[in-house]
């Protein structure tokens, strides 16, 4: 059966040379991606690769490509375990993040595939991926995504070495799940460990991070996160987050994901405070009913007095507070200082009316 990638397909737009980044149609593309899905899939509702295999199986699955432009098109193709970022977004092509310590089998050890195929002009290219599965028993999901890249190489007369420019254009990512056990996505609960609290930037913003794991091989869905951080032995809120169900955070199996507490254009002070933290999420104990689970923490954590110099020199956004707030004391003191002249001419006026009263009363 073969279902062609539209929507679950995550298509990824890196224009290098481009000044912004256009949303491009499927018709635009110099390379289309089908699925082959084979009989064990286990959801057929799906595009992506659903596999249902016993231990040590072998089996050979197939992904149509197409090029039906004029040109040549190279195909590059990598292999990566799911991860999940910042944002709660479950990423299944390859990032520059250190494989979780809970991952047993990485997808890229288990998926065998060619680096590189040119298509060419007008013709379709039949891959086969190649899967060994482990050879003990896993209960739980194998999880992640095969990326094909288009590679386009520019000539030009800049190039130190041969006047070659590679660049990467389009992306199209294939999710695969495998299992051994059609039920392990009921029966394996997720369990998250908190590994650590710390001061960092984003975007050369200060965030304070709240380092969470998943040590499960089964996703977390539909979360809900309230961070509260105060300082040890105060009960003042000084920076918070919620993150609500309908914001859909997830995250994959055995990964982790670094949660960002924004300050908002605070400077970061040294000293001891304590984070406050409850994630919440969804599980599927059966294809009908689902079950709540909750996590807590309530951690100390230091920022140092070196942490918090680096970052608030480098902080874009603290700058721009302190202006507005500059302005606003200029502004206030402006009005104080005009009332205080108003204040002296009324008194100097009054004085002078007076005087000219008791004038006229001789």
């Amino acid at each position: 059966m073969s279902k062609k990638i539209n929507f679950y397909v995550l298509v990824v737009l890196s224009l290098l040379f481009l000044p912004s980044i256009q949303k491009v149609n499927a018709s635009e593309f110099n390379f289309s991606v089908e699925t082959i899905i084979p009989e064990n899939q286990i959801n057929n509702n799906v595009s992506y690769f659903d596999l249902l295999l016993s231990p040590s199986e072998e089996q050979t699955i197939y992904v149509l490509l197409k090029n039906e432009t004029e040109n040549e098109v190279i195909v590059e193709t990598l292999v990566a375990s799911a991860t999940t970022n910042q944002n709660g977004v479950v990423e299944f092509s390859p990032r520059d993040v250190d494989r979780d310590l809970t991952l047993i089998y990485a997808l890229e050890e288990i998926i065998d595939i060619e680096n590189e195929i040119l298509l060419l002009p007008y013709s379709q290219y039949l891959l086969p991926v190649e899967i060994i599965m482990p050879s003990d028993e896993f209960k739980g999901l194998i999880v992640g995504g095969i990326t094909f890249r288009e590679k386009i190489v520019d000539v030009g007369e800049n190039d130190e070495d041969n006047g070659m420019t590679i660049r990467n254009l389009f992306e199209f990512v294939v999710g695969v799940v495998l299992q051994n056990d059609e039920l392990a996505s009921f029966e394996i609960i997720p369990d998250l460990k908190l590994l650590d609290v710390f001061a960092s930037q984003i975007n050369l913003r200060n965030v304070i991070v709240a380092h969470v794991q998943n040590i499960k091989p089964n996703f977390l869905r539909a979360m809900e996160i309230e961070a509260i951080i105060h300082k040890d032995g105060e009960s003042d809120v000084l920076y918070e987050l919620h993150i609500f169900s309908e914001q859909l955070w997830r995250m994959a199996p055995n990964s982790n994901i670094e949660i960002p507490i924004k300050l908002n254009g605070a400077a970061l002070s040294p000293g001891e405070y304590v984070i406050d933290l409850t994630i919440k999420s969804k599980h599927k104990i059966n294809h009908e009913k689902e079950d709540y689970l909750e996590w807590n923490w309530l951690e100390k954590f230091e920022i140092s007095k070196e942490d918090a110099i680096h970052y608030n020199e480098n902080a874009v956004d603290i700058e721009e507070e302190t202006s507005r707030i500059s302005i606003v004391t200029l502004i206030l003191l402006f009005l104080i200082l005009l009332i205080i002249i108003l204040l002296i001419v009324l008194i100097f006026l009054l004085k002078k009316f007076k005087k000219n009263e008791d004038k006229t009363t001789e």
